[in-house]
């Protein structure tokens, strides 16, 4: 889907203490295709995906909000 243009965004799962929780294989896997993948509490949520979706820098947004971001290169 990310390849032919769709907007593709992961959100990761929060564990109970609200760190995240994902599977680091599959998630660099997908990471490698440009498509990201962050965890976000839900009071943050609506921003990450008003900044998705006008095509801004995710990275960036999460990078300022020191948001966990998976990587291709983790």
């Amino acid at each position: 889907m990310a390849l032919s243009g769709v907007n593709v965004i992961v959100l990761l799962a929060l564990t109970d203490t609200g760190g995240p929780s994902y599977d680091p294989n599959l998630s660099a896997q997908l990471a490698t295709f440009g498509i990201p993948l962050s965890a976000c509490t839900p009071d943050q949520f609506p921003e990450l995906m008003a900044t998705a979706l006008r095509r801004e820098d995710v990275h960036g947004w999460t990078v300022d909000r020191d948001i966990k971001m998976v990587r291709s290169d983790e």
